[in-house]
């Protein structure tokens, strides 16, 4: 989902400004409840279930979107 959002940047000619201020919200519409309702539930998983590894994994996930979504930024930049 990420990348379909931010797929728009590198087709964007070199030297022209942008101002990604609704993309910007629809990184935080999909990180936002990835974080609040993730870590919770992995932090839970690491406490209740046997194999930690689906926790750790669950907790690592809720992460990513955030630095997913720089990272594409950064890297259309750069093009």
């Amino acid at each position: 989902m990420i990348v379909a959002f931010s797929i728009q940047f590198f087709f964007v000619p070199a030297g022209e400004s942008i101002r990604p201020m609704g993309w910007a919200m629809f990184m935080f519409r999909i990180a936002a409840p990835a974080f609040v309702l993730g870590l919770p539930l992995a932090v839970v998983s690491l406490v209740k279930e046997k194999p930690k590894i689906f926790g750790a994994l669950a907790g690592v996930l809720s992460c990513t979107p955030f630095f997913f979504s720089s990272a594409f930024l950064h890297l259309a930049a750069a093009i």
